[in-house]
């Protein structure tokens, strides 16, 4: 089985949402043995996100079972939606596939973006009823991107991640590397750190591309 990294690696200079901290990385040499300590926003990076970062009495991401956080994923191309919204009706046209699957992945290309200013601007996001949309799915785990958020940076309300966590979604951002996954099918996987009262952790997070057969939606 064939394994893609869709992670962004966590560097001190690395791009970060506007107004959240840079992570700090200290090294040490310990008689010998390398040490090193991190002090880092939950947000940064590949990370994912549930409803406890818009309601602190949510459960915490630790409260979760890990199959929360691996499935089947349908990827769908979302490029031509570049600065304007998905609409309901994009998505409708693969609601028989979504039935089946645990993750819905937009891949827009943005990733090609990081480093760069337009990085945080005009990429595709769902519409509000695309969002409660896809909420509604009950078998549906998540929602991930390969964008820095859900909702634009400048949203003041952020329709979308309250959308999904509404639905009992997770949301995982700034994916990378969807470029490297043939198909649209693949299982993947986000584990998050195991950390109390956590809305939101950096994960790994993998493709895995199976021989063709042995997973596909309907079977």
């Amino acid at each position: 089985m064939e394994l893609i990294d869709l992670t962004r690696t966590i560097t001190e200079n690395m791009p970060l949402f506007p107004g959240d901290d840079a992570p700090q990385l200290e090294r040490k040499d310990q008689q010998g043995w390398q040490s090193s300590r991190l002090h880092l926003s939950a947000h940064c990076g590949t990370h994912v996100e549930c409803a406890r970062h818009a309601d602190p009495a949510a459960k915490g991401l630790e409260l979760k079972p890990l199959d929360r956080f691996f499935g089947l994923a349908l990827m769908l191309d979302v490029s031509a939606c570049a600065g304007q919204e998905i609409s309901k009706e994009a998505l409708a046209a693969h609601e028989e596939e979504l039935k089946c699957c645990e993750f819905l992945v937009l891949k827009s290309g943005w990733d090609r973006k990081w480093g760069k200013d337009e990085y945080f601007k005009d990429y595709p996001v769902l519409s509000k009823e695309a969002a409660e949309y896809v909420a509604g799915f009950e078998f549906l785990l998540g929602v991930a991107m390969d964008t820095v958020s859900a909702d634009p940076v400048d949203s003041p309300d952020c329709p979308v991640h309250k959308a999904l966590f509404g639905g009992d979604k997770i949301i995982v951002e700034n994916l990378c590397n969807l470029d490297s996954v043939q198909g649209r099918n693949f299982l993947l996987c986000c584990l998050p750190l195991k950390y109390g009262q956590a809305e939101a952790s950096p994960v790994r997070a993998a493709a895995f591309l199976a021989p063709a057969g042995i997973y596909y939606p309907g079977t």
